[in-house]
């Protein structure tokens, strides 16, 4: 008993001075989750077996660490049933289509070099409305690393008809941003200065430039 009691007394002891030696009211740091997003400011993009959207984007000389996915603003027709599919890969949208099959809609991941997939996650009907909200798709964690070319791709396989499609809202901004959709600013990126405005079209070509902070994309409809 006598034992039982010191050694309780020791640990409290213990407890109390690492307590102590914690700074009162300190935040426990957490890692920024960032995403990239688009300022949904034009028209609607279909997405089906026939239509795809992309964006080539290249980071400057920061990494972005905890890089997630893409959150975009998206519907389902009222008839959809199938899966929207979302990708980063290393490389341009040239090494996404050597890897891609136009037929089926199927991607195949060469593991590494060029068009291998960084971050990827596939979400289905029921993850979707018939109204335009924010959607995240959401991977592992991973690290884009620094002065590199990546593409971000969505693509699905369910039939050219709109009431089976998907559809995403363009805009004229690329930015990185949380699950939301809000933008953030990753370390070596600067808030608000990584936007610029860029031309969209449905269908043609968008381009959109964040040279300035390293990131560089263009948005098509195929």
């Amino acid at each position: 008993m006598i034992l039982k009691t010191f050694l309780c007394r020791v640990r409290l002891a213990a407890t109390a001075v690492f307590a102590l030696a914690m700074p009162v009211g300190e935040a426990v740091a957490v890692p920024l989750d960032v995403y990239i997003a688009t300022s949904q400011q034009g028209a609607q993009t279909q997405i089906d077996i026939n239509h795809r959207s992309y964006w080539e984007f290249a980071t400057n000389a920061n990494a972005i660490t905890n890089f997630r996915g893409g959150s975009f603003v998206m519907k389902r027709g009222n008839s959809a049933s199938g899966l929207v599919n979302f990708a980063v890969i290393l490389g341009t949208y040239t090494d996404f289509l050597a890897n891609y099959n136009t037929g089926t809609g199927v991607y195949t991941d060469p593991g590494s070099g060029l068009g291998s997939i960084v971050v990827q996650q596939s979400l289905d009907q029921t993850n979707f409305t018939n109204s335009f909200s924010q959607t995240a798709f959401t991977d592992t964690a991973t690290t884009l690393a620094a002065a590199s070319q990546f593409t971000a791709v969505l693509w699905s396989s369910v039939p050219d008809v709109q009431s089976q499609a998907f559809f995403v809202k363009q805009g004229g901004n690329l930015f990185w941003s949380d699950s939301s959709g809000t933008e953030v600013a990753p370390t070596g990126y600067t808030s608000g200065e990584n936007l610029v405005n860029g031309t969209n079209s449905v269908p043609g070509t968008g381009v959109l430039a964040l040279a300035g902070l390293g990131l560089a994309a263009r948005r098509r409809r195929r």
